[in-house]
């Protein structure tokens, strides 16, 4: 078994990515979406993966005409250009591309600096 007072290493080759999470976290997958949280079941973070065509600047644009996404700015996340953004009922947004697909996280950004391309 796994020790509860240790983090919890996670990984997705399929969505080539990889987080270490605190100890007793959660993870609950569900296709290209999986979410990580505490054992109450407060939320650490969401990672969603879409295969995508799409560019940084169409994704800002449905930002911009999203009524749950603010304060959207330019940044760097995992060695890729990102935006960072206020998610309405989730905390930070950070989107990026990698590998033609894009990956959302949303949730406590605290949580975010484990999270790391495979």
């Amino acid at each position: 078994g796994t020790d509860p007072n240790e983090p919890v290493a996670y990984q997705n080759d399929d969505l080539k990515f990889a987080a270490t999470l605190p100890a007793g976290a959660q993870v609950s997958e569900e296709n290209s979406r999986i979410t990580f949280s505490s054992k109450n079941k407060s939320l650490h973070y969401i990672v969603s993966v879409n295969p995508s065509p799409e560019t940084l600047p169409d994704i800002e644009a449905q930002l911009r005409n999203s009524p749950t996404a603010s304060n959207i700015s330019s940044t760097t996340f995992s060695n890729s250009k990102a935006l960072k953004f206020t998610a309405q009922g989730y905390g930070t947004g950070i989107v990026f591309i990698s590998n033609s697909k894009v990956y959302y996280l949303l949730g406590d950004s605290n949580y975010f600096s484990t999270f790391k391309l495979l």
